[in-house]
């Protein structure tokens, strides 16, 4: 046997089967943070629809505890026991905590009500109408549809999957305002970007609609890429 013979699920360390009963266990083992991830996901959607620097703070805060969750939580203590690259993707999901937070930090928290208002770096609300619309859709599909997929996929809606505390809606959450923002920086999607092509290859293999969320992370990204190669053009 060739390696060009080998397929996706060839490589897969684990049955579809197994990886849907996984995540519903995982949901049953940290019930009722469900509850509160359900509640602070329809806060994050209230707090994109309108926003302003307080506000992004916000948003970038629940954001930043979703991947530190999903990185020590999801993938260190249960994805880990059927996936051993689940080490891997548990730190790269912290360390992009991390980076949200240094940034959050840099822009937002050390700042002064003054400062802030002279300073439109924590002004959320940058790019043109069509691409905030974007990422409001986004942001609603992670927030609305993806706690779904256990029904599509299962059908369980035990494995269901919510904001901040699994990794596809938190994903497509984080492009979603990446889209909203302009001031965001772009370093901040490299660890998003490569794990939506691990989360894409991984989801299609297994069968679960979840791909679908992680196809429109990757298509956000030339969004982004084409807005930002349009502002340094229109720079003198």
């Amino acid at each position: 046997m060739t390696i060009a013979s080998y397929r996706l699920d060839d490589l897969l360390l684990f049955s579809p089967e197994v990886y849907f009963s996984s995540i519903a266990f995982y949901n049953q083992s940290i019930w009722p943070l469900p509850l509160l991830a359900i509640a602070i996901s329809l806060l994050f959607f209230w707090l994109t629809l309108k926003l302003d620097p307080k506000k992004s703070i916000a948003t970038v805060l629940i954001l930043t505890l979703g991947w530190a969750w999903c990185g020590a939580i999801y993938h260190l203590k249960f994805y880990q026991q059927i996936n051993w690259m689940a080490i891997y993707y548990g730190w790269m999901f912290i360390a992009q905590s991390i980076l949200m937070m240094l940034w959050l930090l840099n822009v937002g928290l050390v700042k002064t009500e003054k400062e802030s208002a002279s300073h439109s770096e924590t002004q959320i609300v940058q790019n043109s109408k069509w691409q905030r619309n974007i990422g409001k859709i986004l942001i609603g599909l992670s927030v609305f549809v993806l706690p779904l997929i256990g029904l599509i996929d299962g059908p369980n809606i035990k494995a269901s999957l919510l904001l901040g505390l699994s990794p596809a809606p938190t994903l497509l959450a984080t492009f979603g305002l990446k889209l909203i923002s302009e001031k965001t920086p772009w370093w901040l999607l490299i660890i998003p970007v490569s794990f939506s092509i691990v989360g894409l290859l991984t989801s299609h293999t297994i069968g679960s609609a979840q791909a679908i969320a992680y196809l429109l992370c990757l298509l956000s990204t030339f969004m982004i890429m084409g807005n930002w190669l349009s502002t340094k053009r229109a720079k003198p």
